[in-house]
């Protein structure tokens, strides 16, 4: 958890509970530049926020339990993954609404967010605690995504595939940071040899 403050504290809820049939059946341990996605969002997460993950897990919970502890994170188990993601949310923020006043939806299948892009969601997140504060790329917004704790009741409520956007919607206040890399999710074979190519790219122009 990444405290503050008395008044804020964030803890970041990284949903992997998809089984990813269109990419060989598990999303998370799928391999991309040396890791897996779970490896890779788990490393970007700590390093942009000094949290350590609360993980949704579903398909899968088996291989993903183990890697998850090699990594040492904790977890909590969506047996309800196939309804969608509006199912692993709730679950998720059920867990975590007691212990937080702020918590951040992260998607294991965005490999290329960046440390930074993390950081800047936090710093925006401390300067309007109230609002929503949403990633921004290629003209859309969507995760991650930080909600405050006046959205905590609506996201326990949510149910079957249509994930957050309404609660976003509805919201009074919300938040763009530029986060090129949210752009580019993995759904499939094509998407993840796209961001294979794009991350050996930013490692040679390093």
């Amino acid at each position: 958890m990444f405290k503050l403050n008395n008044d804020y504290q964030l803890s970041v809820l990284l949903l992997a509970a998809g089984r990813g049939r269109r990419i060989g059946g598990n999303k998370p341990l799928t391999q991309l530049g040396g890791q897996t996605l779970l490896e890779r969002a788990v490393e970007q997460i700590r390093r942009g926020t000094a949290c350590n993950p609360v993980v949704v897990t579903g398909a899968n919970h088996t291989a993903v339990l183990n890697a998850l502890e090699r990594l040492g994170c904790p977890f909590v188990h969506n047996g309800d993954w196939e309804s969608g993601m509006g199912r692993s949310i709730a679950v998720g923020v059920r867990v975590l609404a007691q212990r937080t006043t702020h918590c951040m939806l992260a998607l294991v299948d965005q490999p290329l967010i960046e440390p930074k892009n993390l950081r800047e969601l936090v710093t925006a997140s401390r300067g309007d605690a109230g609002a929503i504060v949403v990633s921004e790329f290629d003209g859309s917004n969507g995760p991650p995504v930080i909600f405050p704790s006046s959205c905590f009741d609506a996201l326990a409520e949510l149910s079957g595939d249509i994930g957050a956007k309404n609660v976003v919607r509805q919201h009074q206040r919300v938040v763009s940071v530029s986060a090129p890399g949210a752009e580019h999710d993995i759904d499939d074979e094509q998407g993840r040899l796209n961001a294979e190519a794009l991350l050996k790219k930013e490692l040679r122009s390093m």
